[in-house]
């Protein structure tokens, strides 16, 4: 047996002095015959032995267990106080104080409007990143307490049995904000009762100063607002929710000029708003064609909307002239609902179907693109290619066209065939006498790069040699 010796004095453990016994009675423990008197008073003896030296060990052994937990808290203490002076020279401790506050807030941004604060959040949640960056240390929670724009953000779901705690947070998130522009996201999980005036009034002493409001919220909470009418002098975007019902406090909201409108029980015209200042419009999910004819007329100066119309028993009008949209994104089947406009600035245009609307398809579209000054064209999830034969002709002033690209679904051969003459084409006259474009950019948006077989890959570097732009993206895990 080894030596444990002490490093100071040389001490040598208990166990060096113990050796394990060998049994006086070997042939008693291999068989079942009974110990004589003498037999038994050694084997007591022998036990007796034993068990003092089995007192020894078990001191020893605490002796030893008490060294190492010395041993192990010096170690702890040791590792912590190099951490502590380790942290006195890292590299961020010398950062200014404006680039540590930068820092802040691009991590406030990516978490507020990536996760607390979502145009189609139901429930939207408190984002604690201020909060976590002050538990850091003095200096961190000095940075967030003098950077207002890191508050600037509120996001809160009201529940009944949070109230008293909800309306802390928004007083202490609003004054932090010092005078920076708010962006405020509301959700609700209950009706509302009395005791949630408190909560809902605290905002009104900030009105002149929101930005963005984004409210999925019953009416009668939003009477409590009514205050705020005629006091919205910054309000820049508005969500209206499918729980909000009609109502006037945003009627008068001079620089308002971006909104979002779920589809609900009521109309466009339902609600009380500054519609002739608008220029951005999200018409929301599944809103009937005529309410999406409605908004449009409501809103004169409209450059961008997107828009997911579907048909119903409304009554037929004729085309209605939408002078000033530039940009549109439209969901599902686009034929019906495009005929009944009239678009002459049109310049972006994106187009989202699905498997039950394969309209890419039809004969329709082509002729229909072509009355559009067209751009950027962009088919997502549209699936099939015969249309794409009249792309040489198809809306004359394209430059970008942007597809994504299924090989279950999409012959891509086919359609690099197809814009192949459009790549060398540029101030051609069509049967029309209108000047053909140039197409400049194709962007292909696949699952997988591994999608693209080589006979893809290399029909796209023909493409590429003759002058055409080329990009190629991989959808994220969420888009897919």
């Amino acid at each position: 047996m080894s030596s444990i010796l002490c490093a100071k004095c040389g001490y040598t453990a208990t166990a060096n002095d113990i050796k394990l016994p060998i049994s006086p009675v070997p042939d008693l423990l291999r068989g079942d015959c009974v110990a004589s008197s003498s037999e038994a008073q050694v084997i007591h003896d022998t036990i007796s032995t034993a068990r003092v030296h089995i007192a020894q060990l078990v001191g020893e052994m605490a002796r030893l267990q008490g060294i190492l937990d010395e041993l192990a808290r010096k170690r702890d203490a040791l590792e912590s106080y190099t951490a502590m002076h380790l942290s006195l020279v890292a590299p961020v401790r010398s950062l200014p104080t404006e680039i540590l506050s930068e820092i802040f807030l691009r991590l406030k941004d990516a978490t507020t409007l990536g996760e607390a604060i979502k145009w189609n959040s139901e429930s939207p949640r408190l984002n604690k990143t201020p909060l976590l960056l002050g538990n850091v240390c003095s200096r961190w929670r000095t940075v967030v307490l003098s950077t207002p724009s890191l508050w600037a953000s509120f996001a809160l779901t009201i529940a009944s049995d949070h109230l008293e705690c909800s309306t802390a947070l928004a007083a202490m998130w609003l004054a932090r904000a010092g005078t920076c522009p708010l962006f405020i996201s509301l959700g609700a999980t209950s009706n509302y009762d009395l005791s949630m005036r408190p909560f809902m009034q605290g905002f009104l002493l900030y009105c002149e100063r929101w930005y963005d409001v984004r409210l999925n919220l019953p009416t009668a909470f939003i009477d409590n607002w009514y205050p705020a009418k005629n006091r919205l002098p910054r309000l820049h975007k508005l969500f209206i929710g499918k729980k909000c019902g009609p109502n006037d406090v945003f009627a008068s909201a001079p620089r308002l000029r971006h909104l979002y409108m779920a589809p609900s029980s009521y109309t466009p015209s339902d609600f009380q708003l500054p519609w002739s200042q608008l220029q951005i419009c999200d018409m929301g999910i599944k809103r009937r064609s005529d309410e999406c004819l409605e908004l449009l007329r409501l809103a004169p100066d409209l450059e961008e909307c997107i828009i997911w119309p579907y048909t119903s028993s409304e009554v037929s009008h004729a085309p209605a002239p939408i002078s000033r949209v530039h940009r549109m994104q439209i969901y599902q089947n686009p034929i019906p609902f495009l005929n009944k406009l009239l678009l002459p600035e049109l310049r972006e245009l994106f187009l989202d179907g699905n498997d039950s609307f394969p309209w890419i398809a039809t004969p329709q579209l082509p002729p229909l693109l072509d009355q559009y000054p067209l751009e950027l064209l962009s088919f997502q999830c549209c699936h099939r290619s015969s249309a794409y034969s009249k792309t040489p002709l198809l809306a004359p002033r394209l430059r970008t066209i942007k597809v994504d690209y299924d090989p279950r679904e999409f012959d891509m051969l086919a359609f690099a065939d197809a814009i192949q003459s459009r790549v060398t084409l540029d101030g051609v006259l069509d049967s029309e006498n209108t000047s053909v474009t140039k197409l400049e950019t194709v962007e292909i948006r696949v699952r997988h790069f591994s999608c693209l077989d080589p006979a893809v890959r290399l029909r796209l570097c023909q493409l590429r040699d003759i002058g055409l732009k080329i990009t190629l993206l991989e959808l994220e895990p969420s888009d897919r």
